[in-house]
């Protein structure tokens, strides 16, 4: 019977000291990867502000370019105008809901 709860005593801390290894192994690795991606967003960072002032040395950036084409885009000009009746739709809609609201609670009293 001694022997029994010896046995059992070792398994249990045998376990325990696997799965705290485990736990440790995989917070090793979760940092490591961690520290990984942050490197390749700082090299990807540094990278881009490089191109950036590689680009800003010359006249005008890229971003620049395309906004002038994209301005003067028929896309453009359609754009435009799908966002304002968007945004009469969403305010008249909103308006709407209010009203709604307003009526149902008039009527719960």
């Amino acid at each position: 019977m001694e022997t029994k709860t010896e046995v059992s005593s070792l398994i249990g801390r045998y376990l325990l000291l696997k799965i705290g290894a485990t736990t440790t192994k995989l917070l090793f690795l979760a940092k490591q990867q961690q520290q990984q991606q942050e490197k390749k967003s700082k090299n990807f960072d540094d990278i881009s502000a490089k191109n950036n002032t590689i680009t800003n040395n010359f006249i005008i950036t890229n971003s620049q370019i395309y906004r002038k084409s994209f301005e003067s885009s028929a896309l453009h000009k359609s754009l435009e105008k799908h966002s304002v009746s968007q945004s009469v739709k969403s305010s008249s809609s909103v308006n709407y809901n209010w009203a709604f609201a307003v009526v149902s609670v008039g009527f719960v009293d």
